[in-house]
């Protein structure tokens, strides 16, 4: 409970945190700031379980910023060639996708995944809205939006990524995590019987 109270404050002081910048720096700036803020809250409150799930969001993140070169109308902000403002917004983004799906109460696997996978085209689509219409984050190009609906302005492959990162994040990280979970938890069960007989004995 206390954990939960910690991450939403943490939560909030970021979304402030973003609202306030935005009076003084550029909208990306200000949004790499706070959601950098939203990782260290969760590494702080979390940090077994989303450290893991921050080095393979990041992996994510790495794999489309380098594939595809981002560059925004107005200021950019790059690391070398990759583009800071999507490396951490994907980030981000696919951690709190997961903890979202770790905090749906639904016994049936599939069912919590076909959840899962409906918020996060909502939340991408409205986001993808806000940013481009309301903030005017825009790519420096020419691509046509998905399907003519006016969001998600990018080659075939980067549209494909955006719809299908969240999904197979969430596949990924429970394949491979909650594996590993498993393995670390078998081995602490071996050493506490091996403790009880030689106990025993």
């Amino acid at each position: 409970m206390k954990n939960r109270v910690l991450f939403w404050y943490g939560i909030v002081s970021c979304v402030v945190i973003f609202v306030s910048l935005l009076a003084f720096v550029d909208v990306k700036l200000s949004a790499i700031i706070s959601f950098i803020c939203v990782i260290f809250v969760g590494h702080t409150i979390y940090s077994d379980r989303v450290d893991k799930e921050v080095f393979v969001a990041l992996l994510f993140a790495l794999f489309v910023t380098t594939v595809y070169f981002y560059e925004y109308a107005g200021l950019n902000y790059f690391i070398w060639r990759i583009n800071l403002f999507p490396l951490v917004m994907w980030t981000a983004g696919l951690v709190l996708t997961r903890e979202i799906y770790l905090r749906l109460k639904i016994d049936n696997h599939y069912l919590k995944f076909s959840l899962l996978v409906l918020l996060y085209i909502i939340m991408l689509f409205a986001l993808e809205y806000i940013g481009y219409y309301y903030f005017s984050i825009r790519l420096n190009s020419n691509f046509p939006s998905l399907l003519g609906i006016g969001i998600l302005h990018g080659p075939i492959g980067m549209k494909a990524f955006y719809l299908l990162a969240g999904p197979v994040y969430i596949i990924v990280t429970e394949h491979f995590l909650k594996k590993r979970k498993g393995k670390k938890s078998g081995k602490k069960i071996k050493r506490k019987s091996k403790k009880v007989a030689v106990g025993k004995k």
